[in-house]
């Protein structure tokens, strides 16, 4: 339970680097088209968890629970993460409308330096239009999911009937926004 929030469309989740490197983050995205005009992402410290926990008993206080608020340029989204290395945020349209397919995706971007400690206001620009995958299939449902490995060697995103991967070659200079651009 994350005290003082609601849960008006939470559309993903995600781990990543926050404010201490010795610790790892939980982001909550209330990013899709009934969360209305202002989305949230919520970041708090990955809670210790016993096994034998119920997960019913774990509550984060609202304190502990850095709120970012923003406006998207469209009207859903349901995929994002945050890179493990750059701590850059990436939110994916869900692109709708079976009659118009295929159709283009617009990716955004949240520089880390955004993700300040006790959350604000965060500036997203489109870093990437990606073509809506599936071409042919016209109930693809458009992007619903996306993640990134622990290692951010690759990431992947998914409609309601496919996944598609994509390596990040670090070691030859390659960021998730230069994947997406090519």
């Amino acid at each position: 339970t994350l005290s003082g929030t609601t849960n008006n469309d939470w559309e993903d989740i995600a781990f990543g680097p926050g404010p201490d490197v010795n610790k790892t983050y939980i982001y909550v995205g209330n990013i899709g088209s009934g969360a209305g005009g202002t989305r949230r992402i919520y970041r708090i410290e990955e809670p210790a968890v016993n096994v034998n926990q119920s997960r019913a008993n774990i509550t984060i206080a609202a304190g502990n629970i850095d709120t970012y608020t923003f406006s998207l340029p469209f009207n859903d989204a349901e995929g994002f993460f945050i890179d493990p290395i750059t701590g850059d945020g990436f939110i994916f349209q869900k692109v709708g409308g079976s009659a118009t397919r295929p159709q283009t995706s617009p990716v955004l971007k949240i520089p880390a330096t955004q993700f300040k400690v006790g959350g604000g206001a965060l500036t997203l620009s489109t870093i990437a239009t990606i073509r809506t995958l599936g071409e042919g299939n016209t109930n693809n449902g458009g992007i619903t999911a996306a993640d990134i490995s622990a290692d951010g060697s690759y990431f992947a995103i998914a409609n309601y009937q496919e996944i598609w991967a994509w390596p990040v070659n670090r070691a030859a200079g390659q960021t998730v926004a230069s994947v997406l651009a090519a």
